[in-house]
C-alpha cells in the first residue's frame, strides 16, 4: 500500500499500518555489523620429550630477513596453474603477526630443544645464525589442490667467520583449499624447515 493510501486511512487504522513500515525503514538504516577476519596462526609448539633439554653451546639468532614487508599480516595464495607470478591476498583470513616473526618464533622453540637461544650480541656466544625468508606462501599447484611453501637462506656464522650457508625448502600439502588449509600446511611447512635447520645447525657445532 502506498504512503499516500496510508495517510488517507483513519488514525487507528494508520497507526496498525505505519509500524511495520517504520520497522522496515528502521532495519534497513540500521548499518550491518562489520565482518571481521578470522585470524591465524601455527598453534600450539610440538611438546619437548620429556627429560631431553639443550645439549649443545648457545646460539645468537638474528633478525629473520624478509624480501617484502616486514610488518604485513596478510594471507596470501599463488595460483601456479594460471598465473605463478601474482599474489593474492585472502580478504577474510590474515595472520596474528607478520610471517617472519611467525617463522622465527616457531625456528626459536625448536632450537632451544637442543641448544640456548640468545640474542645477538650475547656475549655467551661466538655462534650467529642469520635466516632469510625466501618463500613463504599458499600454492595453488590446481583448482583443488595447494600446498604450503616455505624457503629460508641460513648462514652460521663464529665471530666474523663464515661457518656454513644452507638453503632449506619444505613444502607440505593443505588439507583444504582454502585459508584454513593454507594455514595448517603453512605451520607444518614451518616445521619441518625448523627442524630440519636446527640439526643442521647441530651438525656444524659440534
Amino acid at each position: 500500500m502506498s504512503l499516500t493510501r496510508i495517510l488517507a486511512c483513519s488514525p487507528k487504522s494508520r497507526s496498525l499500518l505505519l509500524v511495520p513500515l517504520v520497522g522496515l525503514l528502521v532495519a534497513c538504516a540500521t548499518p550491518s555489523a562489520p565482518v571481521s577476519k578470522t585470524v591465524y596462526d601455527f598453534g600450539a609448539p610440538v611438546a619437548q620429550p620429556a627429560g631431553s633439554g639443550p645439549t649443545l653451546s648457545p646460539l645468537a639468532l638474528a633478525e629473520i630477513q624478509t624480501a617484502w614487508g616486514q610488518n604485513s599480516t596478510a594471507m596470501e595464495y599463488r595460483l601456479a596453474y594460471a598465473n605463478g607470478q601474482e599474489l593474492t591476498p585472502y580478504s577474510q583470513a590474515r595472520w596474528s603477526m607478520p610471517p617472519a616473526h611467525l617463522v622465527a618464533q616457531r625456528v626459536r622453540e625448536v632450537l632451544s630443544q637442543q641448544q640456548p637461544v640468545v640474542s645477538l650480541g650475547d656475549s655467551s656466544t661466538d655462534f650467529v645464525l642469520q635466516l632469510s625468508l625466501e618463500t613463504f606462501g599458499q600454492i595453488f599447484d590446481t583448482p583443488q589442490s595447494s600446498r604450503g611453501s616455505v624457503q629460508l637462506r641460513a648462514t652460521l656464522l663464529k665471530g666474523d667467520t663464515l661457518v656454513a650457508q644452507r638453503k632449506i625448502v619444505a613444502n607440505t600439502p593443505a588439507p583444504s583449499s582454502d585459508a584454513a588449509g593454507g594455514a595448517r600446511a603453512l605451520s607444518d611447512a614451518t616445521q619441518t624447515a625448523a627442524a630440519e635447520l636446527a640439526s643442521w645447525v647441530a651438525e656444524r657445532m659440534r
